[in-house]
């Protein structure tokens, strides 16, 4: 770390301790542990401070000296440990709520051939949606200016309600016998409801600028976001061979959604909010067959191709139209999963298992913006077994899983580019363990 980058870090903790106008002994404290983490006794930390009272450096200034996304991160770090040295970075709210709904379906199957059917299929539902969110003015000098952006005074409720009427028709073909091909259409949908941590004015505006006072009266109201509803169209083929020793799956399919609705960064919380359109189209394959009196192996594929439009809402990036065309960056382009099974047979009934379990996924996350510091990298996950199975009810298992060690998360936020990402659900490294079961008649 060079000086200028020592001397960008102090600044701003500095710009966080003096945010709220003033500077007690808890930041200077921690302000003082920032500069002895920093190793850098050659800094000026009066002229520093001078700088930061008199505006000559500002946030974007000093973010500019910090080129790696692990010195943005920790400049992060350091400047909410200062906001919070003295305890008063805390923003409270109560969310209440009370949901209803209803729903009635019916179906209809026309069989004109004993190899041919049609079913046609209508889904109508309501929901209807009380909620009420009461933020009280904390008692930082900041105001409400991280997690809500504003304070109500007393509860700020609204009513709505969605409904909708859904189609679903599917086709059924059998060939010849243990062959079917089928296609299907479905309408799919869910419901609106209220943001969690947003505020609309009267006449429909976000909330937001550490705003104080909002009230019900005012005719401030919690912000909607509207519902999803998505078209998908699927065909496939089933079928058996070799007496039923070999199964196979195929499926191509095509969704196209509108509104779709995603989870955003806004402000120092979340919001929904509804993507205009996302179409997404791909392919499914799976393979169950029996090798000999002992093994049996399963086999499967998918590819996933998508593209979301009218994103400007949502882009964290300079330009709101360059976010445009991205993907479904939650979902791997491609997975695969390969199991082998044994079975081996005793005279006495009980048996020696094995198995052996593979597990692909490509790389996915990235964001809408597409940062490549919050991507999930590609991973295989191998896991092997060996058990005895009594055939008394009781077994017994030894295994080893995630053999090659593999690193890698359930999933991510990318928190708009702006903050730090942070991932969650981290994998568990290579496990060795032994299971005990009894199964009961």
């Amino acid at each position: 770390m060079n000086t200028s980058e020592q001397t960008a870090l102090l600044t701003v903790a500095l710009l966080a301790a003096f945010a709220d106008g003033s500077e007690g002994e808890a930041e200077r404290t921690e302000v003082r542990r920032v500069i002895e983490s920093l190793d850098a006794p050659d800094l000026n930390l009066p002229a520093l401070v001078q700088n930061v009272l008199l505006k000559r450096a500002t946030l974007v200034s000093a973010a500019a000296e910090l080129s790696s996304p692990e010195l943005r991160h920790l400049a992060y770090e350091l400047a909410v440990g200062v906001c919070d040295a003295d305890g008063l970075l805390t923003e409270a709210g109560r969310i209440t709520g009370k949901y209803t709904g209803w729903a009635t379906y019916a179906d209809v199957n026309i069989a004109p051939t004993d190899s041919f059917d049609v079913s046609v299929g209508a889904r109508y539902s309501k929901d209807k949606k009380k909620f009420g969110i009461n933020v009280p003015e904390p008692e930082s000098g900041l105001g409400p200016f991280w997690a809500f952006g504003f304070a109500t005074d007393g509860t700020v409720r609204d009513t709505e309600d969605w409904n909708d009427l859904q189609m679903r028709v599917v086709a059924r073909w059998v060939i010849i016998e243990d062959h079917l091909l089928y296609a299907n259409y479905t309408e799919g949908f869910k419901s609106g409801g209220f943001g969690s941590f947003v505020l609309r004015d009267a006449i429909g505006n976000s909330v937001g600028g550490g705003l104080t006072g909002v009230s019900q009266a005012d005719g401030f109201r919690p912000r909607t976001f509207n519902p999803e509803v998505a078209d998908s169209y699927e065909a496939g083929y089933k079928g058996e061979f070799a007496d039923g020793a070999i199964r196979a799956n195929f499926t191509v399919f095509y969704y196209e959604y509108e509104d779709l609705q995603v989870v955003v960064a806004d402000g120092g919380a979340a919001a929904v909010k509804n993507v205009g359109r996302v179409k997404s189209s791909g392919v499914e394959a799976s393979v169950n067959a029996l090798l000999g009196d002992n093994w049996d192996i399963y086999a499967a594929w998918s590819y996933l191709d998508s593209e979301a439009k009218e994103l400007q809402d949502v882009c964290g990036l300079g330009n709101p139209n360059a976010c445009e065309g991205s993907n479904l960056f939650w979902a791997p382009k491609m997975t695969g999963a390969f199991v082998l099974n044994g079975r081996f047979p005793f005279e006495s009934g009980s048996a020696l298992t094995t198995r052996m379990e593979l597990f692909y996924e490509s790389e996915r996350g990235g964001g809408w913006e597409d940062h490549e510091e919050t991507k999930i990298d590609p991973f295989v996950d191998v896991s092997l077994r060996v058990g005895f199975d009594s055939g008394d009810g009781w077994g017994t298992e030894v295994y080893c899983e995630n053999v090659t060690n593999e690193d890698s998360w359930d999933g991510q936020n990318v928190n708009g580019g702006i903050l730090p990402s942070h991932f969650f659900g981290p994998k568990r490294p290579r496990t060795f363990g032994v299971r005990f079961n009894y199964r009961w008649e």
